[in-house]
């Protein structure tokens, strides 16, 4: 809601929590209906998202069909720095309709970060309170593409012993993209704080455009119609996920028995052959 002060604020507990009620004000009380390359738009401008504890991080909805495995390849993919098609489109086809070449995907956020993982812990480690560990991902003056990044930065803050993530997007799809964002961005920085020994506190995500697609709408206003499910936790992370678990997203069956648990179950996911079966495992690891 708009507060006294002009700034369009959300706070919950949950992922789900904050994703309902961004979605709820779309659909009942958008600031602009705007047409970006002709397709009808309902559009709040300026928002800020806090889920409190970010690893309760799983939207689970009967309405909102979360494709579970993807959401893990995803992931998985940006944190082992790939950028190509060939490991994530055999878990959601639809992402080959935004690859220039037919090859990679240009606004791949893993590459961008890859380079800048060292820093954000060589600062962290440096010093707790430091403000400076920021990762970018968008870039400057980009050339047309399919696949401009939505994304601008992440800011890693340690503060009371916890760490937390601000990050900042130019637009953000509160049906197709909120959703997997959140998941993403949350067990990127899962994976620092395991790196880092320290525990997880609040994700927040500040928004330039949030917006809702007419085509959409109708799904939106039978999601806010329908009781909702409780939403998913996530497992601390130990740190960086073992490089096994880069085969197992390209297609490899090995998985090596002394792999942590967590990562098993995550190496299960990748392998379900449903979404339900990809959820009922995320699920167990709560």
């Amino acid at each position: 809601m708009r507060t006294q002060f002009g700034f369009y604020y959300i706070m919950g507990d949950s992922a789900q929590a904050v994703w309902t009620t961004l979605l709820d004000h779309l659909l009942t009380q958008p600031e602009h209906y705007v047409h970006p390359r002709g397709v009808g738009t309902r559009e709040i401008l300026g928002v800020t998202l806090r889920v409190n504890d970010l690893r309760q991080n799983i939207i689970h909805h009967p309405v909102r069909n979360i494709n579970y495995r993807f959401m893990v390849a995803e992931w998985l993919w940006m944190t082992f720095g790939r950028g190509d098609l060939a490991a994530l489109a055999p878990y959601n086809g639809q992402v080959s309709r935004f690859t220039d070449d037919g090859l990679t995907l240009a606004g791949a956020y893993g590459p961008r970060l890859t380079t800048q993982w060292d820093y954000v812990l060589h600062t962290l480690r440096r010093d707790p309170a430091s403000r400076q560990a920021v990762a970018t991902i968008w870039t400057p003056n980009p050339a047309p593409s399919k696949d401009i990044p939505c994304t601008v930065a992440f800011q890693f803050l340690i503060r009371d012993g916890r760490l937390n993530l601000i990050a900042t997007m130019r637009s953000s799809d509160v049906w197709l993209g909120v959703p997997y964002d959140i998941y993403a961005f949350t067990q990127l920085a899962g994976c620092l704080a395991g790196e880092l020994g320290v525990d997880t506190g609040f994700f927040q995500l500040n928004i330039g455009s949030s917006h809702l697609y007419d085509d959409d709408v109708a799904k939106a206003r039978h999601t806010l119609d329908t009781p909702a499910l409780t939403g998913l936790g996530s497992p601390a992370l130990p740190g960086w996920p073992p490089i096994i678990l880069e085969d197992i997203l390209t297609g490899s069956d090995a998985v090596s028995p002394a792999l942590a648990p967590v990562w098993v179950s995550y190496a299960r996911v990748l392998r379900a052959s449903t979404w339900r079966e990809a959820r009922n495992v995320l699920y167990g690891m709560t």
